[in-house]
């Protein structure tokens, strides 16, 4: 269990090997569910500010208030999610993909509910990593469960409204796009805020994950924007040692960790350019889909792009901080890539010129409109269920006509 494979794929080892770059002088505000900060590869003196937005208090390790029993869970999340971007042991060897990052500590995540408390947390904690000097958000939470697919358009959301928000500010955001394809639950909130870096997840070889969520998102718009590896990544553990994780939580700051060397080496770059420059360098960046977004990241090449003097602005208006506000059919880097909408979330089909093609095992139309694949024991339930329909209609009739017949 080395860190060698998930920070290779993204060109991380090679800028920290051949450019020097750790993330020196960046300051990364993570939001999760807890911090273990007594592990050897978190040092305190890299925790500028921490504070428990659960039980307002400035100590983000587990509390007294908690759940005893959940005491690993609490802090088992952020522990592994901050080591991965920020870690450094080289004892072991373990290396985050930014190891000498600043911390901002935020505690928004209540991991034995499900409450929309929740996301007021986290929207006072971006507001609390803005407000004290962060560059960059990393938080590898969702919440799926209080919105509809028709909803996910970055603009019901309350987490979602407040990533773009605090983009615009100056604060890059990186979220994860969520574990949830098995499930057929489409990108997560606030991972489909039009202004989120959002990371998917794929293996060591490349492949996407058979959990990490994909778009579009309702108002037809491309998720993720990248990816990274998020299968049996090498993280460090509550009790000290290392161990493998998966999950875009993973891959999220894996990424949130590049964007650090990249503002190490660009101090003058905007969130907009780092976005700009990973998507456009990114492996699929000619071609990209719901899957992989633009592609697996090329830190090296990110390092090195080069901004078009004369910023295109196919179908918007582009700034001259190579942000471009885009029609409303269009998104992207410089506005260039169309919206592809799609009436309802196309589970398990693809969203192809505003039609849904659906494959032969989801009820057929121009848009798959059940979000259950149908098998061989729901065709025969249905086929029972149609039949006692078709009987009680039958013997209906047959006592109306029997009715009449006596009238007569």
């Amino acid at each position: 269990e080395t860190t060698f494979d998930q920070l290779q794929q993204i060109g991380a080892t090679y800028l920290q090997q051949q450019y020097s770059l750790s993330g020196t002088g960046v300051i990364v505000c993570i939001l999760d569910s807890g911090f273990n900060k007594e592990i050897p590869s978190i040092q305190r003196n890299r925790i500028q500010l921490e504070h428990d937005f659960i039980n307002d208090d400035d100590d983000v390790t587990n509390d007294d208030k908690e759940n005893q029993d959940l005491q690993n869970n609490q802090e088992k999340h952020g522990t592994a999610t901050s080591s991965i971007l920020g870690g450094y042991d080289p004892d072991y060897p373990f290396y985050g993909s930014a190891y000498n990052v600043t911390f901002l500590f935020g505690k928004t995540e209540i991991v034995a509910e499900e409450i929309t408390a929740e996301e007021d947390n986290w929207v006072d904690g971006i507001q609390w990593c803005e407000n004290n000097g962060a560059d960059i958000l990393s938080s590898s939470l969702g919440y799926n469960k209080f919105y509809k697919y028709s909803e996910k358009d970055g603009h019901h959301a309350k987490t979602s409204i407040a990533v773009d928000k605090y983009v615009k500010k100056g604060l890059l955001v990186v979220l994860s796009a969520g574990n949830g394809h098995k499930d057929k639950e489409g990108i997560a909130t606030p991972a489909d805020a039009n202004l989120a870096l959002t990371v998917g997840a794929v293996t060591y070889e490349g492949e996407v994950t058979d959990f990490s969520s994909r778009g579009p998102t309702y108002d037809g718009r491309i998720k993720p924007e990248v990816a990274a590896m998020g299968y049996y990544d090498t993280v460090a553990l509550t009790n000290g040692l290392y161990g493998t994780m998966s999950g875009t939580s993973f891959s999220c700051p894996l990424i949130a960790g590049v964007c650090a060397l990249l503002l190490e080496a660009h101090p003058d770059w905007s969130p907009f350019d780092v976005r700009t420059a990973l998507m456009m360098t990114a492996s699929q960046h000619s071609h990209p889909d719901n899957d992989r977004g633009w592609g697996i990241v090329n830190g090296t090449a990110a390092l090195f792009y080069n901004f078009p003097n004369d910023p295109p602005d196919n179908h918007g208006d582009c700034k001259s901080d190579k942000h471009c506000d885009c029609d409303d059919e269009y998104f992207g880097p410089y506005c260039a890539t169309e919206k592809v909408p799609c009436t309802e979330f196309c589970v398990g089909g693809l969203c192809e010129e505003s039609k849904c093609t659906c494959p032969t095992n989801f009820f057929t139309g121009t848009i798959c409109t059940h979000n259950v694949e149908i098998n061989n024991n729901d065709n025969f339930e249905l086929l029972i269920l149609v039949l006692c329909i078709a009987l009680l209609l039958l013997f209906i009739i047959s006592l109306i006509y029997l009715f009449c017949i006596h009238r007569l």
